[in-house]
């Protein structure tokens, strides 16, 4: 396990704060069926979720990965997932480790993520791209950004909005770019809002502001349940649900009482590529439409949620924008637009590979701007079997 700190190249600002560093934490796999790589994607702070990294990284040590060093040969994924049953939370930490076993049974297998994922089902090998934008300090660097995307290309456009920054900038993307009529644009509120009527009403309005508006995302207050029913049957957007739909609990319980139109999955926040087809399955059961999520990924993780939302059953699209959006130097080759759009990686395990192996030589800090500390191969190779 080692751990990088990227910088992004513009920060982003929104209503839980400014994110412009990126440590991310990076596993390896050794095994009898090969190697496999995987990402630990939380965040910096607690701010979006209880999980934040140094948190992951504590668990990870001192906890999941000697746990199942000592799991009893043959070691199997099931036996992996099994053990993941017994731990309360900690996704994104399941969510690295899971990522890594994938990568190598997908190669020992000579298959890619892709396939593995398609399971016999059509799936896209190319995904639209999406900008998302933070709140700038002034409306014209927003409406500047906006029109940016649209010469790039983007047709699905993320504004970050808060109370003060919401109405005004709708009415000047609009009037900026009148004649844009495939335009569709996701408001991101980040449950910077509040739930009184005052709140509610102006998230009315809000969503209802220009049909080319297809979503509000994550608009109450953390545990808003009833006032989201009354906003949702007032919105003639769809009502999205990110932070408040985490889990497949949430999911469960967002499409039994009609709290949403949809709901944000995102790999890493539900532990990993298995339990959110788990959790695209619940979706739909309920009805739900799906939105696939980033959470500023670095190249690994990129990948696997490029490879998720070429599944059918995500019906809104993503917010994955290429990796110079976001990086200046990224840990794998970067995933790049082409005419709008962002090739979904097809080839053996993941789709990518590190830049740098030396990343886990704790002797060697080439190569990776930022990079702190490595805590090198500390465990042997294990025996590995794929179920």
């Amino acid at each position: 396990m080692t751990r990088v700190d990227l910088r992004l190249k513009d920060p982003m600002n929104t209503a839980h704060g400014i994110i412009s560093e990126r440590p991310i934490l990076i596993l390896r796999a050794d095994t009898s069926l090969g190697e496999g790589i995987g990402e630990c994607s939380a965040l910096a702070d607690p701010y979006y979720s209880s999980e934040y990294l140094a948190v992951s990284e504590f668990i990870l040590r001192d906890f999941i990965l000697p746990h199942i060093m000592r799991l009893s040969p043959p070691l199997t994924l099931s036996d992996i997932l099994a053990f993941f049953d017994k731990i309360k939370g900690y996704p994104y930490a399941k969510a690295a480790v899971e990522m890594a076993f994938l990568d190598l049974l997908t190669k020992s297998q000579n298959i890619s993520l892709l396939s593995f994922l398609a399971n016999g089902r059509p799936v896209k090998n190319r995904v639209p791209a999406s900008m998302s934008v933070g709140i700038s300090p002034d409306l014209k660097t927003t409406v500047s950004l906006v029109g940016t995307a649209l010469e790039k290309g983007y047709r699905r456009i993320k504004c970050k909005i808060a109370p003060d920054h919401d109405i005004n900038l709708l009415k000047a993307i609009f009037a900026a770019y009148p004649h844009e009529t495939d335009l569709r644009l996701f408001l991101d509120a980040n449950e910077s809002y509040s739930c009184d009527k005052k709140g509610t009403d102006l998230l009315i309005r809000i969503g209802n502001f220009d049909e080319r508006i297809a979503a509000v995302e994550e608009p109450l207050r953390h545990g808003q349940i009833p006032q989201l029913v009354k906003l949702r049957n007032n919105l003639e957007c769809c009502l999205l649900l990110d932070e408040s739909a985490g889990d497949l609990f949430r999911i469960g319980v967002a499409g039994e009482l009609g709290l949403c139109d949809g709901v944000v999955i995102k790999p890493s926040r539900l532990g990993g590529v298995l339990p959110s087809l788990d959790a695209l399955n619940l979706a739909t059961k309920h009805g739900l439409q799906t939105s696939l999520g980033g959470m500023y990924e670095a190249g690994i993780g990129r990948a696997v949620s490029l490879a998720m939302e070429s599944l059918e059953m995500i019906t809104l699209g993503g917010d994955l924008g290429p990796s110079d959006n976001y990086y200046t130097e990224d840990v794998t080759a970067p995933h790049l637009l082409n005419n709008g759009f962002i090739k979904v990686p097809d080839t053996v395990g993941l789709g990518v590979k590190l830049l740098n192996e030396g990343i886990f030589d704790s002797n060697n800090t080439s190569g990776i701007p930022g990079r702190k500390k490595s805590f090198g191969s500390i465990y042997p190779p294990l025996h590995f079997f794929p179920i």
